[in-house]
């Protein structure tokens, strides 16, 4: 645990930022990187045996997590010979690689990603405040291959005190989400319950493709919803490398790149399974956010779901009514938010038909794919975004999702 005056270090850091100064940064997305050490000093005594643990399937491979005699991330990668985010590998070494950066990029020690790496180079970006998920359990708790529950239950757990501790020292400015087994659905929400009102985790996040290829409108996983509403915090569907359905696996798999491009598909799904699935109308008061898959699809698939639904109404009538409002308007309530990148070509368009107060900045950090450490400028300097728009992206946005005091 952090002394007072160590925490009073850390929560003054930003307070000469050259990057959107005056402007509280809220990064809605950002990772932590698990090590063997996060399970192995925090899984309860009955599963030390089987704890997570670094494998190399063979000479050559990378390294990958072994959990409950499945390989994270998806082993399908080791027969392609092309997977070049094993853990610790080519991804995570490029973190931080801006020109003007003050030091070795992506250096990773005994706590995945030192605390005193993550502020400082925070401070470098400009990030006030970052809400922090997993890098292996983004997928690794959903997975179909799954046989011992309790032990993936408390995997989890070790995960989320792991994490309370890593955040402890730095409590003002590193929130913290949930991570459960969504295979046994009372002990992911006994365990949201505990994550929030004795950890302090500000959401609880889920994988857009789940267990036994259950769709997120399934009663099974209202109890979940609900407590989640009780409780006041979001769900957070973000992107994984999870087994996808076969006929979307074969397609998604052929190469790393094409991976990352179509792990959004799930995203496009999800949406229109929380809006026609009913489960906006029936959880008004839960909000949801969409990570990871950027925004500029949004619009797109908003204005197709009008498009199909409203001659539904024109033809039948009350009888073709089916939701309470039209997809769109979900789309522009406080139910919904959505990340950004920052530089994507599509962002002013998705303010445009959205709103100001639907999209939230994610900087991805320390991902390969982040842009660190310009992610805060790109969205602050864009020429083509309001004053009002960018300071309610980069902060005024996560605040209220994530219910955060100021």
């Amino acid at each position: 645990m952090a002394t007072r005056a160590q925490q009073r270090t850390y929560s003054l850091q930003t307070a000469s930022k050259q990057v959107a100064p005056g402007v509280l940064v809220v990064d809605g997305d950002g990772h932590v990187l698990e090590t063997e050490e996060t399970f192995a000093k925090y899984i309860e005594p009955e599963f030390k045996a089987q704890c997570p643990r670094l494998v190399r399937p063979y000479a050559d491979a990378d390294t990958f997590f072994l959990i409950d005699g499945v390989l994270i991330p998806d082993s399908l990668w080791l027969f392609r010979g092309t997977y070049p985010l094993g853990y610790g590998a080519l991804a995570f070494r490029y973190a931080g690689r801006g020109e003007k950066d003050s030091h070795e990029p992506g250096q990773v020690d005994a706590a995945g990603l030192s605390i005193n790496r993550r502020l400082r180079d925070m401070a470098v970006e400009g990030r006030d405040i970052d809400v922090l998920f997993p890098s292996i359990l983004l997928g690794g708790s959903g997975s179909n291959q799954y046989r011992n529950l309790p032990l993936v239950s408390a995997v989890c757990r070790a995960y989320n005190n792991w994490l309370a501790d890593y955040c402890s020292v730095a409590s003002e400015r590193l929130k913290r989400v949930a991570v459960t087994c969504l295979h046994d659905i009372e002990a992911a929400t006994r365990e949201v319950n505990r994550c929030v009102t004795e950890l302090g985790c500000v959401a609880a996040m889920i994988a857009p493709a789940n267990p036994n290829e259950k769709t997120l409108d399934d009663p099974y996983f209202y109890p979940l919803y609900e407590e989640c509403q009780r409780l006041d915090i979001p769900i957070c569907l973000h992107i994984s490398l999870q087994r996808h359905p076969d006929n979307l696996q074969r397609i998604v798999h052929r190469d790393f790149s094409l991976t990352f491009a179509l792990v959004s598909l799930p995203h496009i799904i999800a949406l229109g399974q929380l809006i026609f699935g009913g489960v906006l109308d029936r959880f008004p008061k839960l909000r949801w956010a969409l990570l990871e898959a950027g925004v500029g699809w949004v619009p797109y698939f908003i204005e197709r779901f009008d498009d199909k639904y409203k001659p539904m109404l024109e033809i039948f009538g009350e009888k073709g009514k089916t939701l309470e409002k039209l997809p769109s308007e979900y789309a522009r309530s406080e139910q919904l938010f959505f990340s950004c990148d920052p530089d994507e070509a599509a962002l002013p368009l998705a303010v445009e038909v959205l709103g100001e107060e639907r999209i939230i900045y994610a900087s991805d950090y320390p991902h390969h794919d982040a842009k660190f450490p310009n992610s805060v400028r790109i969205i602050w300097e864009h020429p083509k975004l309001s004053e009002s728009a960018k300071q309610k992206i980069l902060g005024e946005n996560a605040l209220r999702l994530y219910k955060l005091p100021v």
